[in-house]
């Protein structure tokens, strides 16, 4: 977590929060054309056998800066990532606010506390 500066790092300066965390990075990723994640419970955090890719976010799948380039229609996709609490500072009754830029219909998201 670091504090806000007006340096331009903060993704949007004329909303700047006290302190934040940005997301990108490098993610978990795995193709789900079959739809069978759910099922399989590919959200568990036990289970690590169809995230053999990594993704650099916050470029698309499509994108070579990703690290993925997958140019081919996907339904579904799967990113997962762990954040230590500690990268949360303020204990355990602050919130968070997570926003997603860039999600394309429609996103479950799982959290793990």
């Amino acid at each position: 977590m670091r504090a806000t500066q007006q340096d331009g790092s903060y993704p949007r300066p004329m909303l700047c929060r006290e302190e934040w965390l940005s997301l990108d990075g490098t993610w978990d990723f795995a193709h789900d054309d079959a739809g069978k994640g759910l099922g399989a419970r590919w959200f568990d955090p036990a289970v690590t056998e169809p995230f053999s890719q990594r993704i650099e976010v916050p470029f698309p799948p499509e994108s070579p800066a990703s690290g993925v380039g997958a140019r081919g229609f996907h339904p579904v996709v799967w990113y997962r990532r762990t954040i230590a609490h500690d990268d949360l500072a303020g204990g355990e009754e602050r919130r968070a606010l997570v926003h997603f830029g860039a999600v394309d219909y429609r996103a479950q998201v799982w959290f793990d506390g």
